[in-house]
């Protein structure tokens, strides 16, 4: 039998880019064994630009309402 692809998702608190204010919810995707890929739920930043966690309150009100949603996280 091959080999299955492990996939885990994660939701962190975290920065995108030079906008250190503004606090997103990030999905962090770990495939296999490449480095973990995170992107803000509510899709801010440009794909591949730097993402970083911090230990602060989401304040993005697009990812606050992404989150809080009925049906659980998602992506905007």
């Amino acid at each position: 039998m091959g080999r299955v692809p492990v996939r885990a998702v994660d939701v962190r608190a975290g920065t995108v880019g030079e906008d250190v204010l503004t606090v997103h919810a990030l999905e962090v995707r770990q495939e296999d064994d490449r480095a973990p890929h995170a992107r803000p739920l509510c899709d801010a930043g440009q794909d591949g630009e730097e993402t970083c966690e911090w230990l602060r309150r989401v304040n993005c009100e697009a990812c606050l309402r992404a989150i809080t949603a009925p049906e659980g996280p998602r992506r905007a």
